[in-house]
């Protein structure tokens, strides 16, 4: 009997599912996804908050690089254009209390990229590493039962 399993959406969260379930002894892994999907970081239509910046903490870089082992999704990031800002001294905030305080100490850091970067990124190392395949089809509705 054949096991596979079908992740619906090709953002980092889908992508992020699949290679996790790829290393689950399943048969197939697909990852079903509306949009063409484009060959380099490009805005899509289905990408949730695709124009806003993104930030990448180091606990969630973390997270996903062992998600995605061997993939080296920080270095893959930095050379596709993302960049490094120190928390501490490289950011500028203002709350209701006032600015907070910028520290000469560089501190733990964060990546900074387009949220295009950061999707397409995610997906060509998952693809390179899983065994994973991503087709383009839309889900217009889900059947089965809780037995």
């Amino acid at each position: 009997m054949s096991r596979r399993a079908v992740v619906v959406g090709a953002g980092p969260a889908g992508m992020l599912a699949a290679a996790v379930l790829s290393r689950a002894g399943l048969d197939e892994v697909v990852v079903l996804d509306r949009d063409e999907l484009p060959e380099g970081p490009e805005h899509r239509r289905g990408l949730p908050q695709g124009r806003h910046a993104h930030l990448l903490m180091g606990g969630g870089l973390t997270a996903m690089e062992e998600l995605v082992p061997g993939a080296g999704l920080r270095a893959r990031l930095l050379a596709a254009g993302a960049h490094e800002v120190s928390l501490s001294s490289g950011t500028l905030a203002r709350t209701p209390e006032g600015w907070l305080r910028r520290w000469r100490r560089t501190g733990p850091v964060m990546l900074t990229c387009t949220r295009a970067l950061l999707d397409w990124t995610v997906r060509e190392a998952v693809r390179k590493h899983c065994r994973v395949e991503v087709r383009r089809a839309a889900a217009v509705g889900l059947t089965g039962s809780a037995a």
